[in-house]
């Protein structure tokens, strides 16, 4: 099988934290056949997609880190239903939603991710999940099987989904969304982008919340009330704007960032008894 492999690319291009180092190899998945070649190949594969929400260990334990091409699959429209590959970029996304005049995936507008990370790690905000629109979606299975998994067999929860503990590689996601016109749709996307702009650092390199929200207290308040907003650790500085993300202020390395994620939650700790738990894919082979 003829891979397209990429030697020693730098971690900067791959995840929005652009952290510094590289990665000995990433493989680009252009078809069907690639991804069922590496799965029975490869004993464990790492699936990198916009990088918003992951930090890469240079040093990782897996066979293979892959990337899906965003020509994998080519997304589809039925009515208010739509289906898209897991590599499409959000900005992508809401493209189709204009061009297709159909409302609902508004809050995800200005967020660097890929549907297949959002769709695993059931991103929400503002009170609203992506699962919420998820009809089902299309997985490889790591016998190499293609399925389609419907939403209440994803399991999804606040942050979570089954799609890991299976194992599943998710190919496409079909959405059932609203009919609207154009110009709405247009003018809801552009104020959530305003809105997430005046909240969270996005214009910094960044990666998405770094944990996820105990039941009690927002993760953000928790940071903040430890004393911890706008604190320096070595070359990352938790946000002035928002307490809940990590800037990369000066080519920060993963160690920089895993020992400013773990002084954060010692310190939460220690002040609350409270155990912040990453919401960002750490990239730790088990």
């Amino acid at each position: 099988m003829n891979l397209e492999k990429t030697l020693n690319p730098a971690l900067s291009n791959l995840c929005s934290f652009k952290l510094s180092g590289q990665l000995n190899e990433l493989i680009t998945i252009h078809s069907l056949e690639e991804l069922r070649y590496i799965r029975q190949h490869y004993a464990s594969i790492f699936v990198l997609g916009k990088g918003s929400n992951t930090l890469i260990n240079p040093n990782h334990h897996y066979d293979a880190i892959i990337k899906l091409s965003p020509k994998l699959l080519e997304p589809r429209v039925s009515n208010q239903y739509l289906t898209v590959s897991a590599s499409t970029s959000v900005n992508k996304l809401m493209t189709l939603c204009k061009q297709y005049e159909l409302s609902g995936l508004e809050f995800c507008a200005g967020v660097p991710a890929s549907i297949g990370g959002m769709v695993t790690m059931n991103f929400g905000c503002w009170g609203k999940e992506i699962s919420q629109l998820i009809t089902d979606i299309m997985v490889m299975t790591p016998s190499g099987e293609i399925q389609r998994i419907s939403n209440s067999e994803c399991q999804f929860s606040y942050r979570s989904s089954t799609i890991k503990k299976e194992d599943w590689i998710v190919l496409s996601c079909t959405l059932k969304l609203t009919k609207s016109r154009k110009a709405l749709v247009e003018k809801e996307i552009k104020d959530a982008i305003t809105q997430r702009l005046q909240k969270q650092p996005l214009r910094e390199a960044t990666f998405g919340s770094i944990f996820k929200n105990p039941k009690t207290k927002y993760a953000a308040e928790l940071i903040e009330s430890a004393g911890l907003k706008g604190k320096q650790f070595d070359n990352i500085t938790v946000s002035s704007k928002h307490a809940n993300f990590l800037e990369n202020t000066n080519n920060a390395s993963y160690a920089n960032a895993i020992n400013a994620i773990q002084t954060i939650q010692k310190e939460v700790s220690k002040q609350n008894n409270i155990h912040l738990e990453p919401e960002v894919d750490l990239m730790i082979a088990t």
